[in-house]
């Protein structure tokens, strides 16, 4: 009798933990690990969390070393913290395809290493801070950027949205970011309407 007892208890846990996994709990865990290995500088792994139309357009191995040429530039230092997820829209159907749009926040410090740039001369000096401060809030906001001198750090709040896109709704979510520097590229591998939206 007590056997039978366990049995069903861990047949209802089980139960009760397929039903806590909605559609919106796997698309949150999928982008916490898509982030989380950008975090890690694991490219190849986040790659997996890319739509598969981006590798029409750019060759996976040829996205990994951009990417890694990025990160591990010797002349720009970065601090990257968890992100906090603001919002997450509606999932829809669009053409065989589940897509929502998830906003989020992120915090990272930005440290430049003039001395270390490939064109960098002696003569000609670095950037004053102030300039550097001012386009990088042309980037991302005036109220977004501000100076620390102590650390010479760049401290960024960074805002973005991206399309999560799932073939059946539920699970293994990919992830587009939306950015209208890159509306192009959204073009070739999102519905308008989703486009749209992420960019109002």
């Amino acid at each position: 009798m007590k056997h039978s007892v366990l049995f069903f208890s861990i047949i209802a846990i089980t139960l009760t933990s397929f039903n806590v996994m909605s559609p919106e709990t796997n698309l949150r865990d999928d982008f916490d690990q898509y982030i989380g290995f950008i975090m890690d500088k694991d490219f190849n792994t986040c790659t997996k969390f890319m739509p598969e139309k981006i590798f029409n357009l750019i060759p996976k191995d040829k996205l990994v070393t951009m990417m890694n040429k990025t990160m591990n530039d010797p002349s720009v230092s970065y601090e990257m913290f968890a992100p906090k997820v603001t919002d997450l829209g509606q999932i829809q159907k669009i053409d065989g395809n589940h897509y929502a749009i998830l906003k989020y926040s992120m915090k990272m410090n930005i440290k430049y290493h003039w001395d270390k740039m490939p064109d960098y001369d002696e003569k000609d000096g670095a950037p004053d801070n102030e300039t550097i401060l001012i386009a990088l809030k042309a980037q991302f906001g005036k109220d977004n950027v501000t100076y620390n001198e102590a650390t010479s750090f760049f401290n960024v709040m960074s805002y973005k949205k991206v399309a999560a896109i799932s073939k059946n709704g539920n699970t293994d979510w990919k992830f587009a970011v939306l950015d209208p520097q890159q509306i192009q590229l959204a073009k070739m591998i999102l519905p308008t309407k989703i486009i749209e939206e992420g960019l109002d």
